[in-house]
C-alpha cells in the first residue's frame, strides 16, 4: 500500500488529478437551457451550439479549450433544443418513436430489433450527443434503413395479396 500511496501522491503533485465531467456538463446544460429560452421554437441553427456555449459561458465550464462539453453537451436532447429548438426536438422524437414502433405486428427482424434499438438509443441520447458523431449516426441510419426496408417489404407483400 505504501507504493500505491506514494504513486498517488506523485500523481496529485503533478496537478493531473482525475477530472470529473459532471460539473461542466451540468453547467453546459444550464447554459443550453438559457440559450433555448432565447430561441425556443426553431433554435439558433445547425452548428451553433459550440460557438454559443464557448462565447457565453467559458469560465463556468472551466475554460472551453479542449473541453468536450463546449463542443457538445453530451445529451442529444439538450443539443437539439439549442440548435433546432422545439420543432427539431419533436421531429427527432417522432422519428425515434416511428423506428421504435415499426416492429409492431410483425414476426421478422423489426419485431425484435425496433423496440430494443429505439429504447437503447433514447436512453443513450440522455448521456451523449450521438448524432454529432459519424459512427453513431451511421449506425442510427443503417438501423433505421433496415427497419424501414422491412416495413416496405411487408407493405408490398400485403398489397399483392389484397
Amino acid at each position: 500500500t505504501s507504493r500505491f500511496k506514494s504513486g498517488y501522491d506523485e500523481f496529485e503533485a503533478l496537478g493531473t488529478g482525475p477530472q470529473v465531467s459532471v460539473g461542466p456538463r451540468l453547467a453546459a446544460w444550464q447554459t443550453s437551457l438559457e440559450l433555448w429560452i432565447e430561441e425556443p421554437l426553431l433554435g439558433h441553427g445547425a452548428g451553433s451550439y459550440s460557438p454559443l456555449v464557448s462565447e457565453r459561458q467559458p469560465a463556468r465550464l472551466g475554460g472551453c479549450i479542449n473541453n468536450p462539453v463546449c463542443e457538445q453537451p453530451h445529451n442529444q436532447y439538450v443539443y437539439l433544443m439549442v440548435e433546432v429548438g422545439l420543432a427539431g426536438l419533436l421531429i427527432f422524437g417522432w422519428i425515434l418513436m416511428s423506428v421504435t414502433r415499426s416492429g409492431r405486428g410483425t414476426e421478422g427482424m423489426a419485431y425484435v430489433l425496433a423496440p430494443s434499438f429505439g429504447a437503447i438509443f433514447a436512453i443513450h441520447a440522455c448521456f451523449d450527443s450521438g448524432l454529432r458523431m459519424g459512427t453513431q449516426i451511421f449506425v442510427f441510419l443503417v438501423m433505421t434503413a433496415l427497419l424501414a426496408a422491412e416495413q416496405l417489404q411487408r407493405h408490398a407483400a400485403s398489397s399483392e395479396r389484397g
